[in-house]
């Protein structure tokens, strides 16, 4: 699988965050919201913006969380230490 993080901020919850997964390498310049008339919000330009991290949020190596094990639970709590 292929994954893709975005977020945005909503005013009332703060920074929220997405992935993306497909099976196929994802592209987002050849994503085409033209072709969804109903949008109100999203457009070319602001996903492209939903692309991009801040360095103090940005990709870091992690392990996943499984049925046994859970490290991202660890890293929250670390990181409100």
């Amino acid at each position: 699988m292929y994954v893709m993080p975005y977020h945005l901020y909503l005013p009332s919850f703060g920074d929220w965050g997405f992935v993306m997964a497909t099976p196929r390498k994802i592209n987002p310049e050849r994503i085409k919201f033209s072709n969804y008339q109903n949008l109100k919000y999203l457009n070319a330009e602001t996903f492209k913006q939903m692309t991009v991290f801040a360095g103090n949020i940005a990709f870091i190596k992690t392990d996943i969380n499984k049925l046994n094990t859970h490290p991202v639970l660890g890293y929250y709590e670390n990181g409100w230490s």
